[in-house]
């Protein structure tokens, strides 16, 4: 996506919780897009699109955005609904504006897993024929690329890491709670893995004076998991690379990059594939970088399809110069999304 004029962030608004029954999925939806507006200082009838990234399996109902979407302020106004990550959603709002199809437009993503078994969602998502005989999961697919890591790399660094990872969720006032955190496979440990969350996350983007988008880049690696490199992310390395090119910035001009891999390996493997730490030193380039996942990343909640907009929030929150977001899909990150915020 080439920006041929700015793209500002207007407003922003998430929220984690585990397993809150006290509302529906409907009302959480409605909150944190309301909560996205008033941050951006305007209301609905200042909105002329809807963007949202919703997955009809991770909601459990079909057509689940005839009863989600309103919510999120689609009745009676255009929305758009794709079945990836919330950066992809970002991606298109801002073309839409860029194309002159909206002057603002809200992006929403949402997921709770706490209705139901993470695992056996993730595994639905893999090749009927191929690929769930072998029983993979996202969890194990992250275990597969631990695997190759360390089989290819030293695994210097490691415990500092992952002990960095988790001080920086801890200090993360609005992170989810720690209990019920994914149980881990080997070689993966229980300090390395996410915390699945009850997420909602939203953003306004307009054209006004708040952080600007200013790249964007998407990368995509082969379907089959047999054909792919599980020891690098080539997707995410073009996407990122895009991205920069685009905004006209080099990774080491970077001020914060926020991450979102489902465990520690996948955030170093996407640090490593942004160039900013070369192969196989990405776990000590982790735990030294504070500017390295801030928020905890998915150690401090996570969840598809809204992984990828929740750090989107947490990078605009802490108001960086010039910020990284980059966040792949929930098949193993079969594709990449990244996006450079900067301020104005």
């Amino acid at each position: 996506m080439v920006l041929k004029q700015w793209v500002s962030v207007d407003g922003v608004a998430a929220r984690m919780t585990r397993s809150d029954a006290r509302l529906s999925l409907p009302e959480v939806i409605f909150a944190v897009v309301s909560e996205a507006l008033a941050d951006a200082r305007c209301t609905m009838d200042d909105i002329d699109g809807i963007v949202i990234a919703a997955h009809d399996l991770i909601d459990g109902r079909s057509l689940s955005s005839m009863i989600t979407g309103p919510a999120a302020g689609a009745y009676l106004r255009d929305e758009i609904r794709v079945s990836e990550d919330g950066l992809v959603a970002i991606s298109l709002a801002a073309a839409r504006i860029q194309a002159g199809e909206a002057a603002r437009v809200v992006v929403a993503a949402w997921g709770r897993p706490g209705e139901g078994d993470v695992e056996r969602s993730s595994r639905a998502a893999f090749d009927p024929f191929t690929e769930q005989p072998l029983a993979l999961s996202e969890t194990v697919v992250s275990a597969l690329r631990a695997a190759a890591y360390l089989r290819e790399h030293s695994a210097r660094g490691r415990e500092a890491a992952a002990a960095a990872r988790q001080e920086r969720a801890a200090a993360n006032p609005r992170r989810a709670p720690a209990a019920g955190a994914r149980p881990p496979v080997y070689p993966l440990r229980p300090e390395e893995m996410g915390v699945p969350a009850d997420v909602a996350a939203a953003v306004v983007l307009g054209t006004g004076a708040g952080p600007r988008i200013t790249g964007v880049g998407h990368g995509t690696e082969p379907a089959r998991l047999g054909e792919r490199t599980l020891a690098a992310l080539p997707g995410a390395r073009a996407a990122v690379a895009a991205a920069l090119a685009r905004s006209g910035l080099r990774a080491h001009q970077l001020d914060l990059v926020e991450l979102g891999g489902p465990t520690l390996f996948d955030e170093v493997l996407q640090l490593e594939a942004a160039g900013l730490a070369e192969p196989g030193t990405g776990l000590a380039g982790y735990a030294a970088g504070t500017w390295v996942n801030p928020s905890g990343g998915a150690a401090a909640g996570d969840c598809h399809p809204c992984g990828g907009l929740l750090r989107f929030v947490e990078a605009v929150r802490r108001r960086p110069g010039k910020a990284l977001v980059v966040a792949g899909s929930a098949v193993a990150s079969q594709t990449t999304t990244a996006v450079i915020i900067e301020e104005p």
